[in-house]
């Protein structure tokens, strides 16, 4: 009954909803033992990294019953002009939820901005983190993809291969540009967050794995957060056209002053069948592989340099290594390590699952065939 009413709210801030429909009628059937709805301060928050799927994350989790999830980004923390509104403002964004539901609101940039972690320790030092990490280089040309294709700061470099210098001289570039590359520096703002944040606060997810199987990956979601399970595979119809996963959502419709239950079983029912927008991949842009490997060259220096400054561990340094399985060769020579460093597929499904002890000592469950 709780997912009716979210869904009939969502659906009338939607206009998909007649207009003279009642919103008070559905609240009156709404289950009052659930406690009344009020605002509050998030539980959990989607907080980076930027064009690694924290959207999705945001638009799937909204569809679970236990979950009420502030409409789009709401970036109080590391905008200063928001953050000067005050906390009351902040809980003002937040969807209404009833106490039995979690809160979260999704912020991709949270954790690339300095004072953001100590502001959310100040405010909610219990809060938790679902934040999503990807191939830093792809991350890197769909962050360029999004704002080419939005006309926005990248308007007057329209080809990839000048904008990416081949030298990555970032004081060329203005302070908004710099983070095509900089967002990509995962230890570097993952470090930060750890500071003021227990590991067991934050749950790393792998983007590509995400992409792939989304119903495994929301498992691990509600494990997290500690929700009953509501997301399988029977809920998503893989879109062709799109390349992504779409969500099959159950929900109510409003027909002739009654609500009737639409399931995802009805194939007559198109419009349950719930996609991103069209947007979503935006168009194919070419680039030339020069450009890409001075990318990865760029990310292999860079991130082992910074895994030496901050520590953050060794398994986020194995992840990035994982990343440029396309180019071990060239991670080799650019990196001074050896090939036995290199990390294998399953070192990537543990590093979902690893634990920090004092720091930077790991606690692993790995494969026999397993090498590091």
């Amino acid at each position: 009954m709780l997912s009716l009413y979210k869904n009939a709210v969502y659906q009338k801030k939607s206009s998909k909803m007649n207009d003279n429909v009642d919103l008070g009628i559905l609240y009156d059937i709404a289950p009052k033992s659930l406690g009344e709805l009020s605002k509050r301060i998030p539980d959990a928050i989607i907080a980076g990294f930027a064009k690694c799927g924290t959207g999705t994350m945001h638009y799937f989790l909204e569809q679970h019953p236990e979950i009420s999830i502030a409409e789009g980004e709401v970036h109080y923390y590391n905008y200063n002009f928001l953050y000067n509104k005050g906390i009351d403002w902040y809980q003002d964004r937040m969807n209404v939820a009833y106490k039995s539901q979690l809160v979260l609101e999704t912020t991709a940039a949270y954790t690339i901005n300095n004072a953001t972690p100590e502001r959310i320790f100040n405010v909610n030092p219990k809060t938790k983190f679902i934040i999503l990490m990807r191939n830093p280089v792809h991350r890197a040309i769909s962050h360029y993809k999004m704002m080419n294709f939005m006309d926005l700061y990248v308007k007057n470099i329209n080809n990839a291969d000048t904008f990416f210098d081949k030298n990555v001289n970032l004081s060329s570039y203005t302070p908004y540009n710099q983070r095509f590359y900089t967002d990509g520096l995962y230890i570097n703002h993952l470090s930060n967050v750890l500071h003021y944040f227990n590991r067991s606060q934050i749950l790393l997810i792998n983007s590509e794995n995400f992409v792939k199987y989304p119903w495994k990956t929301l498992k691990r979601v509600e494990n997290f957060l500690k929700i009953k399970p509501y997301f399988n595979k029977n809920k998503f119809v893989f879109s062709a056209p799109k390349r992504f996963y779409c969500i099959c959502k159950n929900s109510y419709t409003y027909f002739k002053k009654d609500l009737r239950k639409v399931t995802c079983d009805n194939p007559m029912i198109q419009e349950e069948v719930s996609c991103m927008s069209s947007r979503k991949g935006f168009r194919k842009i070419v680039i030339n592989s020069t450009t890409i490997n001075n990318l990865y060259k760029y990310y292999a220096k860079t991130n082992l340099q910074l895994e030496k400054k901050n520590p953050v561990c060794l398994i986020i340094t194995g992840l990035l290594y994982s990343y440029y399985h396309s180019n071990r060769k060239l991670i080799v020579e650019n990196s001074g390590k050896k090939s036995s460093l290199w990390v294998t597929p399953e070192f990537l499904t543990a590093f979902e699952n690893f634990t920090i002890i004092n720091g930077c000592r790991l606690s692993l469950t790995l494969n026999s065939n397993t090498s590091l």
